[in-house]
């Protein structure tokens, strides 16, 4: 009897001319149907750039706030292992956002850090991502329990390298014409155990 039903169902959308088989199937199911010879207007080639450059800033723009949160909670945070931990988070999740913003996507084959990726993406970038790759060993450390790898200082200046990350990065995917400052903080050169 469901055959009976089904093959009633798809004989009379076909007759309308407004569903196929999987289409009837989908509607009994409560999903919306599609008609399959409807005409789609589909997106010109700039109306394409224009529709994937803005999902490209809205990804950012997820990222950038994701990196805001993780900044809070690096103030919140007491511990020295801990604030640099939700800093270094902050700017892996700010690295996300400009190879969001430039569409690059991760390579095939051998894996590659963000920080690498982001040096590849933009020179513009570069000292950033040297910066924090730096911190790499003691982010390992760190999650191998080693709590003392940074101090109060260390993970002060990390949460205010990511912070200044953020502002610079923030600032260039409202308005990629904007160049990208030097921040003070990388003229110091990178935290030490």
């Amino acid at each position: 009897m469901a055959a009976t039903r089904m093959t009633a169902a798809t004989s009379g959308a076909r007759a309308l001319g407004t569903a196929s088989a999987g289409a009837s199937r989908s509607a009994r199911h409560g999903r919306p149907t599609r008609a399959p010879h409807a005409v789609s207007a589909a997106p010109v080639p700039a109306e394409a750039a224009a529709l994937t450059s803005a999902l490209r800033r809205q990804a950012a723009s997820d990222l950038l706030d994701r990196a805001d949160a993780e900044l809070v909670a690096a103030q919140l945070a007491t511990d020295p292992a801990e604030r640099f931990t939700h800093a270094h988070m902050a700017a892996l999740r700010v690295s996300g956002a400009v190879l969001a913003v430039l569409g690059t996507r991760p390579p095939r084959g051998r894996t590659r850090s963000a920080w690498e990726r982001l040096s590849a993406a933009s020179d513009d970038f570069v000292p950033w991502a040297s910066f924090f790759a730096s911190g790499a060993h003691l982010r390992s450390s760190i999650d191998a329990g080693r709590f003392d790898a940074v101090d109060e200082e260390g993970a002060a200046r990390w949460v205010a390298a990511a912070e200044d990350f953020r502002d610079e990065v923030g600032a260039w995917v409202d308005d990629a014409e904007v160049p990208v400052a030097r921040s003070g903080m990388l003229i110091d050169g990178p935290v030490s155990a």
